[in-house]
Formats: structure tokens, sequence, C-alpha cells
């Protein structure tokens, strides 16, 4: 399985539109946490000022969330990603910034893995309100989700 960008802003600017396809979206992705959310928005990073801050530009993906959950998806087509996984410089600088805001907002970074070799998250996930989940077996639904949104 190999992704590139987010599909033409079409695609993308009906789905950020959409607060039901959005929840599935999160459903779809299997973490308890993130089922049945409520008043979602979804920005792409480059409309965050945040991940602007610690974004060297060569990181792509969106946000979904609301006032109390915040979910960073990453573009699973970038090698750095691929190669680093969730242990990479933009996730551990966008939750020392999102730590410092001491907003009590909880973020979520999410990692679709294409590769089945699963990374320990233990150290990398000790930041307070800040968690990182690593897809590597993509469920279907979410892959249908994933075929939508990325071009193979």
């Amino acid at each position: 399985m190999r992704y590139q960008k987010i599909v033409n802003k079409e695609v993308f600017e009906k789905f950020k539109d959409n607060e039901e396809c959005l929840q599935n979206f999160l459903t779809c992705t299997e973490i308890p946490e993130l089922a049945n959310l409520r008043d979602l928005g979804c920005i792409d990073f480059k409309e965050s000022k945040v991940v602007q801050l610690v974004n060297s530009g060569n990181v792509e993906g969106f946000i979904i969330g609301n006032k109390e959950i915040e979910v960073f998806i990453i573009n699973p087509s970038l090698d750095y990603i691929r190669f680093w996984g969730f242990r990479n410089f933009f996730t551990y600088r966008l939750a020392k910034k999102h730590s410092d805001m001491n907003d009590g907002v909880l973020r979520y970074v999410i990692n679709i893995h294409n590769k089945e070799d699963p990374n320990r998250v233990d150290e990398f996930n000790r930041i307070k309100n800040f968690k990182i989940h690593n897809i590597y077996r993509v469920p279907e639904n979410l892959m249908e989700w994933v075929k939508a949104l990325f071009v193979f």
C-alpha cells in the first residue's frame, strides 16, 4: 500500500465540511475514545498556526476535532514518516508545543502505516494530554476512507 497526497481539493473539501464523514472516519480508526464524537470540524495542517510553528513544510495531514479533542492525521506518504513512524521530530515538537499550551484539550496523533514492524510507543507517549496511535493493520472501513482521501 503506497499513499501519495490528499486527493484533489474537491474531495477533501467535501470530507472536511461533513460532520458525519468526520465522525465515521474517527470511528473507523477503532480507537474507542474517538467514536461518537460531536461538533467536529476539520482543517488542513496548512491552516493550523501551531502546526506551522513546528512543521518545516514537509509533513502533510489534517486535524479533526472539537473543543475537547483534536486528532492529527498524518499523511502516510512521506518517506520521513514511513521510516521513523511515530518516532519523528514533527510529532515530538507538536506534542511539546501543545503541552506548553496547557489548554486542557486531549490530542491524538494517528499514523497509518503500510509496514508490518510495529514500534514501541512507550517512551514517546508520555506527554500530558497527547496520545500517539499507530495503525499497522488498517481496518477495512478505515481503508475505504484512506482510498478516498489518498492517491495510491
